[in-house]
C-alpha cells in the first residue's frame, strides 16, 4: 500500500489510518534491511486551514526503540546501567519524520537507510556486546 493509498495527505498529513496499521509492523529501510518495530507515533496538533475550521492532530513522525518509561529509581539506575554497560549512554527513541515513509504493506518501508535515521542503535551495541563475550562467534 503506499502512502496515498494509506491516508496520506499531499502536505504529510494523514486519513483513513489507524494507529493500528503501524504500531508493531516492523520497518524496512531504504535497502531492505529490517530497522526494528514502530514502538509509538509522534502526533502535532495544527491549527485549522481556515479561520472557524476545527485544530487537526497530524502525524509527525514514527518512534522506534527504547521507549523511556517512568521507573522506581533503583530499576531506572540498573536499566542506565545496563545500557552504558553496552556502549549506549543516552538511550532514547529514534524518531523517524514521517515523511520519510514510503509505503505501509506487511512493514513500514522507509526512504532513509537505518544507520542514518538512528535505528537499531541498542541492538547493534549488544551484538557489539555478545561479540566479544567468550566463546562467541565459536563453533
Amino acid at each position: 500500500m503506499s502512502p496515498q493509498e494509506a491516508g496520506m495527505d499531499d502536505d504529510g498529513g494523514r486519513r483513513g489510518l489507524s494507529m493500528g496499521q503501524i504500531i508493531d509492523h516492523a520497518i524496512l529501510d531504504r535497502d531492505g534491511h529490517r530497522a526494528g518495530r514502530v514502538d509509538d507515533l509522534q502526533f502535532e496538533l495544527e491549527p485549522g486551514r481556515s479561520e472557524g475550521d476545527p485544530p487537526r492532530l497530524v502525524l509527525r513522525a514514527i518512534v522506534s526503540g527504547p521507549v523511556p518509561r517512568p521507573m522506581p529509581s533503583l530499576l531506572g539506575g540498573i536499566a542506565r546501567a545496563c545500557y552504558r554497560l553496552i556502549g549506549v549512554q543516552d538511550p532514547r527513541p529514534a524518531v523517524v519524520d514521517w515523511s520519510h515513509v514510503k509505503a505501509i504493506d506487511a512493514f513500514v518501508h522507509l526512504d532513509v537507510e537505518r544507520v542514518a535515521a538512528g535505528l537499531r542503535r541498542v541492538d547493534e551495541a549488544v551484538l557489539r556486546y555478545v561479540g566479544k563475550l567468550p566463546g562467541a562467534g565459536r563453533e
